[in-house]
């Protein structure tokens, strides 16, 4: 990759000291153009990189879902919960903004690691389940997502 690529060896290897002190195995760090996956191994961090594939556009409609009920959302790691990104001054959801499963709903703060909080399935915010600038633990509920057709 060139100088412009998503990050530099000196800022991985700073991550790779947060997530080993935060006992954390991989991390994933994606841009439009880059994905970097760090994981630990017995001999410490690699570093993995590879051009972002871009999402193929499809033809076909999306499928109908019949009622489920609602599905929580959970932490992925710790961290410290975010319902925006810090450059924005608005949220990411509101309740009653209707997702796609993978879309973004939140963000986890892990040093000056950003990872996502996604939707699981498709369905309409009902609710968030913790404040913002709290601190989670790996499986903290942090949103309700009611599913099905609506």
């Amino acid at each position: 990759m060139n100088d412009d690529s998503l990050m530099h060896p000196q800022a991985l290897q700073q991550i790779a000291q947060w997530l080993q002190a935060a006992d954390i195995d991989a991390v994933t760090i994606e841009s439009m153009v880059e994905r970097v996956v760090l994981s630990r191994g017995p001999n410490g961090y690699s570093v993995q990189r590879s051009v972002a594939a871009p999402e193929a556009p499809s033809d076909t409609p999306p499928a109908t879902v019949p009622p489920r009920g609602s599905v929580d959302v959970l932490a992925g790691s710790v961290g410290i919960f975010l319902d925006r990104h810090p450059w924005r001054s608005t949220p990411l959801v509101q309740p009653g903004d209707r997702v796609q499963a993978g879309a973004t709903l939140g963000l986890l703060q892990i040093g000056l690691v950003l990872a996502s909080v996604v939707a699981p399935d498709t369905g309409t915010v009902s609710r968030p389940l913790i404040a913002p600038g709290t601190i989670v633990g790996y499986g903290t509920p942090l949103f309700d997502i009611a599913t099905g057709a609506h």
